[in-house]
Formats: structure tokens, sequence, C-alpha cells
């Protein structure tokens, strides 16, 4: 009985002339013939996604308000336009922060002026200071 090394040496012939038998790798040809066709598909397949990346360079820079030339500063003036969009963001809504708590501070002196006015006139409301400003109960009275 042959061991396991010389049934693998054994096997080293029947395997080689499978390969010979095999017409695609003995012939060279085919070969190249297969680079040459995986090269083509890849040069049109990185031609189609510079084309797609072009479209959209372009829209971004529409969309930004910025040229699309110079390719050679186009990053970085996406980036600059971009920051300056969030800076822009960033003040609108503290704007918009500051405008909300000016509003309430003027509610609180219209509260204010109109209790002046009825205390003046004698019409004095009681303040119920378990509720917000808005009138909703605070629920501060059951504890």
């Amino acid at each position: 009985m042959a061991s396991s090394y010389e049934q693998v040496l054994g096997a080293g012939p029947s395997l080689q002339g499978a390969q010979e038998q095999n017409p695609i790798t003995q012939n060279p040809s085919h070969k190249r013939e297969k680079i040459r066709e995986k090269k083509e598909r890849d040069k049109k397949r990185k031609r189609a996604e510079r084309s797609n990346n072009s479209k959209v360079y372009a829209k971004i820079c529409e969309l930004l308000d910025i040229d699309l030339a110079p390719r050679k500063t186009l990053a970085d003036r996406i980036l600059n336009a971009v920051a300056a969009l969030v800076e822009e963001r960033r003040h609108y809504d503290d704007l918009q922060h500051w405008g909300e708590e000016a509003e309430a501070e003027t509610s609180v002196m219209r509260m204010f002026a109109q209790r002046s006015t009825e205390t003046d006139t004698g019409a004095c409301l009681s303040v119920d200071v378990n509720t917000t400003l808005d009138g909703s109960d605070t629920g501060a009275s059951e504890l």
C-alpha cells in the first residue's frame, strides 16, 4: 500500500495532464485577449464614473453658487462654501433662539403691565405660582 505522500506524488502527473488538455491555459494569446478585454471594461467603467462625478460636481457647484473650474481647487471651494453655509445656519439658529427669548420676555412684560393696570383700576387678579406663562399647570401643587 502506498503512503499518502506517494499518492500525492502519483497524482501530480495526472493533474499536469489535465492542465495540458485545457485549451484556455494552453493558449497564451487567449490569456492576452482576456486581459485586454478586462482592461477595456475597466476603462469604460471608470469613464462612466468620471462622467457621473462631473455631473454631480456641476450640480453641487450650482447649488453652492461657485464656479466648477478650475478643478484643482474645487474641493477647497466646496469645503469653504459648505463651511460658510454651516456658519450661516448657526447664526440663523442663534437669531431664532434670541427671538424666542425676546418674545417670552415681551409676554412677561405685557402680563406685568396688564396686572399693573388692573391693580390701578382696583380689579386685582390673584397670581397662581404653579402655572407657566402660557397658563398651563406645572403640577407643583400636587406635591
